[in-house]
């Protein structure tokens, strides 16, 4: 930007220049000023994302916590440090809440090994909503004005520095767009984490609703990821409907059997929207089911049904009878 013109320079900056030197004419003539510029900004970007990957290693205790897919696939972690941290001031033995933490990472790891388009998907909408980061100019220049050489000296302050959120909020449909989609299968899959999680522990860990409850209260309050990403790319990852997801899978369960609550995931498709979420009955009784749910099917109807006398329409259109799901060899069990 120094190099189109324009861009009025930091007084810091500006006084610290020699007489005569245009900076701008520098940074647009290229050479080793660019390429200083690039190794700098190389420099302080990788040391913003050394520093947030320390963050997220002090706080989580698993490898799935943040939401995103991180560890290799079929591999599941638990951070022993963040595990004893959780844990910290509850009352609860240690082995149970290490037990329960397990169960949460084991489900969370089971779900992304059976669902095989689950990791595309959800690394998908990520790409989706990175398309549309704009950097916010003004902010870049607070950071600037905070990292002098003084600062490069000083951890704290450069500390200070390379937390500054840089990116502007969703502003466009499009990454608001993606910013709900991503926010919705992220509290489709914590809610079904959730939901087998606690029917896993029920009556085996006596602690399982306290700590049940600790996990909400935490993704809630903004767990680990959510700042930090929030940071290096401007988003929020914060599951909003998760209690909702989590009673939609349990009524699913209830209604359909283990097996029917799993065969929603065999295709994205089929998956509860956010509409389903607030009005859940729905989705579960098969009363919001649409032609699209079972195309072939309804193409048979039509086929089987005599046309009505007159040249009217066929009685045999749409119904609203519900779906049954069959067996998927990509469902999940408790």
């Amino acid at each position: 930007q120094l190099g189109g013109g324009g861009i009025e320079l930091p007084s810091e900056l500006r006084d610290a220049l020699p007489a005569g030197v245009d900076l701008g004419a520098l940074m647009g003539a290229g050479g080793p000023i660019m390429q200083m510029m690039n190794q700098v900004g190389g420099m302080l970007f990788g040391a913003q994302v050394g520093q947030a990957i320390g963050t997220l290693a002090a706080e989580v205790v698993s490898s799935t916590e943040v939401g995103l897919p991180l560890g290799p696939a079929g591999t599941a972690a638990l951070v022993p440090a963040g595990v004893a941290a959780f844990g910290s001031g509850l009352e609860i033995p240690e082995d149970e809440v290490r037990i329960y933490l397990a169960l949460r990472e084991a489900a969370s790891t089971r779900l992304f090994a059976h669902v095989p388009w689950l990791r595309a998907h959800v690394l998908g909408a990520v790409e989706e909503y990175a398309r549309g980061i704009a950097v916010d100019t003004e902010a870049v220049g607070r950071v600037m004005r905070m990292v002098d050489p003084t600062a490069l000296m000083n951890p704290e302050r450069l500390a200070e520095a390379l937390g500054e959120d840089v990116f502007n909020d969703a502003t466009t449909p499009e990454q608001k767009a993606a910013l709900a989609r991503l926010e919705l299968i992220l509290a489709l899959i914590e809610g079904w984490v959730d939901h087998v999680t606690d029917a896993a522990a029920t009556g085996h860990l006596p602690a399982a609703g306290r700590l049940r409850e600790m996990v909400r209260r935490r993704r809630a309050e903004g767990g680990p990821g959510e700042q930090t990403f929030a940071t290096l790319v401007g988003l929020s990852l914060r599951p909003r409907k998760l209690r909702e997801a989590a009673a939609l899978w349990a009524a699913l369960a209830e209604a359909r059997g283990r097996e029917g609550r799993d065969a929603v995931w065999a295709h994205p498709d089929l998956l509860p929207t956010a509409a389903d979420l607030a009005a859940p009955d729905g989705f579960v009784t098969g009363a919001s089911a649409s032609v699209l749910d079972d195309p072939i099917g309804e193409i048979e109807k039509l086929r089987d049904t005599p046309p009505a006398e007159g040249g009217g329409k066929s009685p045999g259109g749409p119904t609203d009878k519900p779906d049954t799901p069959g067996d998927s060899d990509t469902g999940t069990t408790s």
